[in-house]
């Protein structure tokens, strides 16, 4: 009998994004809010970060960021 609803694999909070076009930033959020990344430049991952540290490490990299389009 299949599962009337998918299991949970990864404690990320959901949010339904308010308006057409507002996915990116609630995606981002609802990843921000789960604080395990995977950094490609340590050894070991996933690792556990607050968003302060995530926060101060963007900072530290003059707040750079990407806009994927289609």
């Amino acid at each position: 009998m299949p599962y009337p609803y998918a299991p949970v694999l990864l404690s990320v909070p959901h949010l339904q994004q308010p308006r057409d076009g507002d996915c990116l930033p609630v995606c981002a959020y609802m990843v921000l809010a789960y604080i395990y990344l995977n950094d490609p430049e340590l050894p070991d991952a996933p690792i556990p970060v607050t968003q302060g540290d995530f926060d101060l490490a963007w900072l530290a990299q003059d707040e750079r960021y990407a806009v994927l389009l289609p």
